[in-house]
């Protein structure tokens, strides 16, 4: 017997090898149910965890999937947007969300004006106090919004918070890198309606060309796709579009 081999029998008696136990995630019973269930033959899964979770349960189902009969979606990537490098993650849903919020005010704000039978009006800015006494100060610009607005009842229909006015709804502003700007007539700084659903201080001139006022949602990062835009019309009328290239369109 060689010394070289007498010492790998000495060095393998005094050092016992020991096998590394495989640490289990779950994503392996998780493979092993979704491939049991014959309801989910052929199915898409949506897989949300990050992104180490995501590529066990893609390799688990992998492993044991003779031909590929399922389709893992990664909810990193189908509900949410990144740089090449991961940075700038955000979620895909916010940019609906965040113009559909400012709508939903708008249409709150036309309701209760048509309600209450007085002026209502939209404006950016910010709010102190607790109720009863919440007192608002709207922007001197109507230019940035994504910064928050507030609802409130407009007794002198004349766009600023004054003495009687009462605060009706608040948002914040936005938590994303997310602007919303309002690209319209710059002598219009706050959005009023009027009890028969009008608004008073938006020009018929802005709303001769069949779009109105606009106020275009811009994400970060940028991505056409995801942008959105409100158009509020003479009449009270308002509708959301998609961000687009083509020129012609008021969402561009």
């Amino acid at each position: 017997m060689s010394a070289a081999a007498l010492v790998f029998i000495v060095l393998f008696a005094a050092f016992p090898f020991r096998v590394t136990p495989k640490y289990s995630f779950g994503f392996a019973q998780a493979a092993t149910d979704i491939l049991a269930d014959p309801t989910l033959a052929h199915s898409a899964v949506l897989c949300s965890s990050d992104r180490d979770g995501e590529g066990l349960l893609i390799s688990e189902m992998a492993m044991r999937e003779r031909r590929n009969g399922h389709y893992i979606l990664r909810a990193s990537k189908m509900l949410a947007v990144s740089d090449w490098n991961g940075s700038g993650y955000r979620l895909r849903l916010n940019t609906s969300g965040e113009i559909n919020q400012l709508l939903a005010d708008m249409q709150y704000a036309r309701s209760e004006a048509i309600k209450q039978g007085t002026g209502v009006t939209v404006c950016p800015g910010t709010v102190t106090g607790t109720n009863p006494a919440i007192t608002g100060t709207c922007a001197t610009s109507g230019t940035n919004w994504h910064t928050g607005w507030f609802v409130f009842v407009d007794l002198h229909a004349n766009g600023t918070f004054d003495t009687g006015d009462q605060v009706l709804k608040v948002q914040p502003a936005f938590t994303s890198k997310d602007t919303l700007v309002f690209s319209g007539d710059s002598a219009v700084t706050a959005i009023t309606f009027n009890r028969e659903g009008f608004t008073t201080n938006i020009p018929l001139s802005d709303s001769t060309n069949g779009t109105g006022l606009i106020f275009k949602l811009n994400t970060q990062p940028t991505n056409v796709q995801w942008e959105r835009c409100l158009t509020i019309g003479f009449v009270g009328l308002m509708s959301t579009q998609r961000g687009t290239t083509d020129t012609t369109q008021p969402c561009s």
